[in-house]
Formats: C-alpha cells, structure tokens, sequence
C-alpha cells in the first residue's frame, strides 16, 4: 500500500514477474483497511476461515500516506487480520528509531526503508506463500 504510483507498481510488477503473485494497490491508508474490510467480507460470504487464502497475507504499507497513515491504517488492520494471520511490512523514507519503534507499536511485523529490492520481496513473499516451494526458493538461496 502506497501514495506513489511509481513505488506501487514496481513492487506489483517484482510480485507478477518474480512470483506470479497478484497484488492489489491502495492509494492511502483508508483505501487499505477498506481493501482489507472488503475481503474479510468476501470470505465470510463463501465461508472461507480467516487465514485461507482468499485473505491478504502479506501487506507492504507505507507509514505516511495521506487521509490515513499507515501506524493507523495497521492497528485497524490488525483487528481484522492478526499477525498469525497477515505479515505487515513497514516501508517509509523515514529511518529513524523513532519510526521503527512506532511501526512495531502499531502492529507492523517488520521496519523497512522504502526502497523495495527484489531481494525483500522476496523474503516476505516466501515467508507468507508456498511460492517458495513451487519455485524451489529456500532460506538458504535467498
């Protein structure tokens, strides 16, 4: 979930290319946890259990995003997706301890700069997928 268009698509495009994995965009923290809500909403109706893989299981969030903020945007998430459920990336500019601290506080699983490497990707999306299986990608050879 970012407000840069050119950050959302290059990670979108790193999860197409890299992992045939499909991802959604949100422009700011409301359009995530509305994103979020939806899909909840979605799996109930076709009595999916929370964790099946209709529901989101990995969110990159940007923490300053405009309307809502991604600290906030997370804790609202949080109560729809618990982190044995969803694993939340922090992305931000920021590098502060501060921000990292606040990130943590807020229920994000991890505090990255906002320069996404293929490398991060893939780490995460291995982490929450069986791509890593399916494509024979181990700890060790990340």
């Amino acid at each position: 979930m970012d407000d840069n268009d050119f950050n959302s698509f290059s990670l979108q495009e790193l999860l197409k290319q890299n992992f045939n994995l499909s991802a959604d965009i949100a422009v700011h923290g409301l359009d995530a946890l509305e994103k979020v809500r939806q899909r909840s909403l979605e799996n109930q109706y076709t009595s999916s259990p929370i964790g099946a893989s209709g529901n989101y299981r990995l969110i990159f969030m940007d923490c300053m995003m405009p309307v809502m903020d991604g600290f906030e945007a997370t804790q609202a998430i949080r109560l729809i997706l618990p982190k044995e459920v969803c694993t939340i990336v922090a992305l931000s500019a920021m590098t502060h301890q501060h921000e990292a601290y606040k990130a943590k506080k807020s229920g994000m699983d991890e505090f990255r700069k906002e320069i996404v490497s293929i490398l991060t990707v893939c780490v995460y999306s291995c982490k929450t997928t069986s791509v890593s299986q399916d494509r024979g990608i181990t700890k060790q050879n990340i």
